[in-house]
């Protein structure tokens, strides 16, 4: 905001999951400022500002304020929109108006929309580029069980440092 006082809602912990509330119409202004407990006309100005940041290119992380559990800020947004198809196909309708269907529709529309460019991001990664991610996340879970051994982690020092050496030399 330009002038006065700053983005209540940009400067809340919670702003990533309000943005992604915010791009999904599955909940309005009112219900959304009862789940942050933050003003109804806040969110709209947020919005209307353009201060929305839509999730990143690529397979970005979860806000942690959408995870349920344990392990949840750990997903992906693909994992988090398909929760979310789930949840939305998973509605029972019967009860809506005409209004709530439209908007219920839409929703799952819009949500499908979502994953489906996500998706394509993650397939254009490539299987050696998912090969060297896995590689990475296994050499990342060593270090970290080595950390809890002093002496292992002194041998695997000393066994990295000689096969340095030695691949030096085969590069000379």
């Amino acid at each position: 905001m330009t002038g006065g006082a700053p983005c209540t809602v940009c400067s809340s912990p919670h702003v990533q999951a309000i943005d992604l509330d915010l791009l999904l119409p599955t909940n309005g202004y009112t219900k959304l400022a009862g789940k942050y407990g933050l003003n109804r006309e806040a969110l709209s100005r947020h919005k209307r500002g353009g201060h929305v940041v839509p999730p990143q290119a690529g397979p970005p992380r979860a806000p942690q304020s959408l995870g349920s559990g344990d392990g949840d800020a750990d997903k992906t947004a693909v994992e988090v929109l398909e929760e979310l198809l789930r949840a939305l196909r998973s509605r029972d309708t019967s009860g809506f108006s005409p209004r709530e269907v439209n908007v219920y529709t839409e929703s799952v529309r819009r949500t499908a929309e979502s994953l489906a460019k996500y998706q394509q991001t993650v397939d254009r990664e490539g299987p050696a580029q998912r090969e060297l991610r896995a590689l990475e996340e296994m050499h990342n879970l060593m270090l970290d069980v080595l950390e809890r051994h002093p002496d292992a982690k002194r041998e695997v020092a000393t066994e990295v440092r000689a096969w340095k050496a030695r691949r030096g030399q085969e590069e000379a």
